[in-house]
């Protein structure tokens, strides 16, 4: 049984709510932008061949091995993923100086990377400077937070295989990188606050969406997530190149949402959203994760 519905928590879809057409539009948006490593100049094509045949096996096991509900629940999972990769941009989600990227279908399987997200800042050698966001709203967020855990642990950032840097000759097109190695966090609200979303985007509610109260949650859920793992990282032995990673991230971050045009915002009003249920999942995992910390240290 899902985890929230263990806990007594209704994840149905709202009536009246037909979430198809949203994820259509959904789906034209993230593939728009999504890193194809089939066009991405410089990658060896038995590995790109590889992998696709590795998304491909496992797409078909997903399928096999889904139980009732879960495509909708992935539906709305893509929705929310394609709100948060345009309006970061759009409105500033993140700040002016975030911009998003969808990451390719085999990062999202393998790696577990939904989007990725780039900061600019002028001046500054951080034009490749990453965070790797994981986007969920129902089951799953104590085993993705415990991967990124366990990727402390082993002294690994999140790998992002594919990745490209504009061509000098044409900036519409991406040459290969080797990758990139980010941190990656965990955002999530519940599955109604996708729908209400989802129906405001539907209805280019262009206000409504730029000045909605889950911007608030999602910089919160990122920022007390680069905190916290962070922290953990400095406990590790042999950890501080990755704590470091984190630190500059998430101060960076900081500095891309105080240039907002409006001043930023203080990401502990969530508004409406306060008693958010996936918010207070993921708060509850990094309390127990910070006072056992605590413990450790006193030991």
């Amino acid at each position: 049984m899902p985890y929230f519905e263990r806990r007594g928590f209704k994840t149905e879809q709202r009536e009246g709510f037909d979430i198809g057409k949203a994820y259509k539009r959904a789906s034209e948006v993230l593939d728009a932008d999504r890193i194809d490593p089939e066009t991405l100049e410089g990658c060896d094509k038995e590995m790109v061949a590889r992998d696709m045949q590795y998304v491909r096996d496992r797409e078909a096991q997903f399928k096999m091995e889904s139980r009732p509900g879960s495509e909708e629940e992935q539906k709305a999972a893509t929705v929310f993923e394609a709100i948060i990769h345009e309006q970061v941009e759009l409105n500033d989600w993140l700040g002016p100086n975030a911009e998003t990227m969808s990451a390719s279908r085999f990062d999202d399987i393998a790696n577990g990377v939904d989007t990725i997200v780039r900061f600019e800042r002028e001046g500054e050698n951080d034009s490749h400077l990453g965070l790797a966001i994981d986007v969920t709203f129902s089951t799953d967020i104590r085993n993705k937070l415990n991967r990124i855990m366990e990727d402390i642990e082993r002294g690994k950032l999140t790998e992002v295989k594919y990745f490209g840097s504009p061509s000098p000759e044409d900036p519409d097109e991406y040459v290969y990188n080797g990758g990139l190695k980010v941190p990656r966090v965990v955002i999530g609200i519940e599955k109604h606050t996708v729908e209400n979303l989802a129906e405001l985007w539907l209805n280019k509610n262009k206000k409504e969406l730029g000045g909605h109260a889950v911007q608030r949650v999602i910089a919160k859920e990122i920022l007390d997530q680069l905190e916290l793992f962070e922290k953990y990282a400095r406990s590790r032995n042999n950890r501080n190149n990755i704590a470091e990673t984190y630190a500059h991230v998430r101060d960076v971050l900081e500095r891309s949402l105080n240039e907002r045009e409006d001043g930023g915002f203080e990401t502990e009003n969530t508004g409406p959203l306060k008693n958010d249920r996936v918010l207070g999942v993921i708060e509850k995992y990094l309390n127990d994760v910070a006072a056992a910390m605590k413990v450790r240290y006193a030991a």
